[in-house]
């Protein structure tokens, strides 16, 4: 989804986006996230079938910073 319009773009046609978002988790968290990996079918803006990419995340006892 886009912050400004808050419209859904979908992840199926940007590949290096959802490259980029996978790794967050991993990348930019010290100690890094386990996280449940959703793709939620849509229609994107653009009037496409589409996908929303759901990251579930569990609570943790541990402190994670970024």
């Amino acid at each position: 989804m886009t912050d400004k319009t808050k419209r859904i773009e979908g992840i199926d046609f940007e590949t290096k986006k959802l490259n980029e978002l996978l790794r967050v988790p991993f990348d930019f968290c010290n100690p890094t996230i386990k996280v449940g990996i959703e793709k939620v079918p849509c229609v994107d803006e653009k009037g496409r079938e589409n996908h929303v990419l759901v990251m579930h995340i569990d609570a943790s006892p541990q402190v994670h910073a970024n």
